[in-house]
């Protein structure tokens, strides 16, 4: 599922359904390596770099534009704008961080938890 996460654009409908399954299916197991991915995943979502880098244009692009070609822009394949992609997989990171704590702070104990503090380490 966290796969799907990465690689898919969900509508925001979907999602909060994706997100109900998700946190049911975690929480009946919830292991040591499913409490790293989860961080991990939350981490590379809110942490990418905030502006693509910016390349020079290739000589063969300039001698297009010269010529009037149409000169390709990416565009990823739901027809978004790379912008607006990257802004979604931040909203879905905000989305999953917010699962993350209700599952960890559950109010009947301290179990969840203490196995996070014991599993995820400070560099996430």
């Amino acid at each position: 599922m966290l796969f799907a996460l990465k690689g898919e654009s969900f509508r925001q409908e979907v999602l909060s359904d994706f997100l109900a399954a998700f946190k049911s299916l975690i929480s009946t197991n919830m292991s040591a390596d499913v409490l790293r991915s989860l961080s991990l995943f939350i981490t590379y979502s809110l942490y990418r770099t905030s502006s693509p880098k910016t390349l020079r244009p290739k000589r063969s692009n300039i001698q297009l534009k010269r010529q009037g070609t149409n000169v390709y822009t990416p565009t990823s394949p739901g027809g978004m704008s790379p912008r607006v992609e990257e802004a979604m997989k931040r909203q879905v990171g905000v989305m999953v961080l917010e699962m993350y704590v209700d599952l960890l702070c559950d109010p009947s104990g301290t179990v969840n938890i203490k196995k996070f503090a014991r599993t995820v380490t400070n560099k996430v």
